[in-house]
């Protein structure tokens, strides 16, 4: 078996269980065994492109959200826009402070450049518990990333329920830093709001420790901004 058919597998297995659908559905929806679909899912066979296809259209994604990206397939080039070093990484990593359960929340971000679509693309695995092993995650969001020379924004579908679309809006690194500083916009579940959430988006993943969780909080001085403009901000003003 291939690295790149063992990737597919676990990507299928993924996907399915991000919807909540068993094996025997799956098999149902493409009219293949259980079995079979069992081995999709660990590597052992091969998919011809077909029942990719088919694959792709049951579980409601496309076919590059299936096969493997390219480890240097990072954000290209795209409509005239000059590409900043700090998206040229493949692979990002994402933090936010969530009040509710009081912890640092944790998400990777992979980045790729669709050459048929001529766009960037981005998956987000959000809040898992380890980068080591970040396909076990909560919730899965894919979409577009677009980069500007001040901002890149990122707008993100979870898988799982396509009602729900997140907003990334990042502020581009200067001096060769390799952190941005980024705003998250999107809907909370408990309660049922839309919402904002200050995070840090990093090339490599962070030390996490109390001087990091006190740059994701709200402080004194935030709240102290956010009652004179009525608005938060991704960093500090003060």
């Amino acid at each position: 078996m291939s690295k790149l058919t063992i990737s597919i597998g676990n990507n299928i297995r993924l996907y399915r269980k991000n919807k909540l659908m068993n094996m025997e559905q799956l098999a149902a929806k493409i009219n293949k065994s259980k079995p079979t679909v069992s081995k999709y899912e660990r590597g052992a066979i091969s998919i011809d492109i077909d029942t990719l296809y088919d694959i792709a259209s049951a579980l409601q994604v496309s076919i590059d959200q299936l096969i493997e990206h390219s480890p240097s397939g990072g954000l290209k080039e795209t409509s005239g826009q000059k590409l900043k070093k700090h998206f040229l990484h493949n692979t990002l990593y994402l933090y936010l402070y969530d009040g509710r359960t009081k912890r640092m929340t944790k998400g990777l971000i992979q980045t790729y450049y669709d050459e048929s679509a001529q766009a960037s693309r981005a998956t987000m695995y959000m809040d898992v518990d380890s980068f080591a092993d970040y396909k076990n995650c909560k919730t899965l969001y894919y979409g577009t990333a677009e980069e500007h020379d001040i901002i890149t924004n990122l707008i993100l579908q979870n898988q799982a329920n396509g009602v729900e679309v997140i907003n990334i809006i990042a502020l581009n690194p200067l001096n060769g830093d390799e952190v941005m500083r980024a705003l998250l916009c999107g809907i909370s579940s408990s309660p049922f709001v839309p919402v904002s959430f200050r995070c840090i988006i990093s090339a490599k993943p962070l030390p996490e420790n109390d001087a990091l969780d006190a740059q994701l909080q709200i402080s004194r001085d935030d709240l102290k901004v956010i009652k004179k403009y009525n608005f938060l901000a991704g960093q500090s003003l003060q």
